[in-house]
């Protein structure tokens, strides 16, 4: 084998080898599909530190679509902050049996990206909670119920 296919070879090991660590470190890709009120939603779940880490930080999102926390229990003073949030959001905190504890309206992005010169807004309930549900800002507003109906329903597409 000569000089010039082992430095193919080479440079393809390493672009595989870094598409493998970019697919990796993705973000999860399960969803899971709840009725908020009347309507159906399409939400990622986020159930692992890494993922209750980044959240919706950095991403849009689609028509009925937002993120789903489960924590697993409840538990009290479950906090979130907007940090690298590209939209504002509305959040819904829920109990073990999927009932609203909490919500928070029109919780507004970050006003700049750096974290120390600018704090992004945070959102708590001292109420015990299992779920947090995000979404676009203003559809808390839109939905019936007050509190909402919540039914955590099976794994989407």
């Amino acid at each position: 084998m000569n000089q010039q296919n082992r430095i193919i070879i080479l440079v393809a090991t390493a672009g595989l080898v870094l598409i493998l660590t970019q697919y990796l470190r993705a973000p999860s890709t399960d969803q899971v599909v709840v009725k908020i009120g009347e309507e159906d939603w399409r939400l990622q779940l986020a159930r692992t530190p890494d993922a209750w880490a980044r959240g919706l930080s950095g991403q849009h999102l689609c028509a009925n679509c937002g993120m789903l926390f489960d924590f697993g229990q409840e538990q009290p003073n479950l906090g979130f902050w907007m940090k690298d949030m590209l939209i504002d959001l509305d959040m819904l905190w829920l109990n073990a049996a999927g009932e609203e504890v909490a919500r928070a309206e029109q919780v507004p992005k970050p006003e700049c990206i750096d974290v120390a010169r600018c704090k992004p807004a945070r959102r708590t309930t001292d109420r015990a909670a299992r779920y947090v549900i995000e979404l676009p800002a203003g559809t808390l507003a839109t939905l019936k119920g007050n509190p909402l109906s919540v039914t955590l329903g099976s794994k989407g597409p």
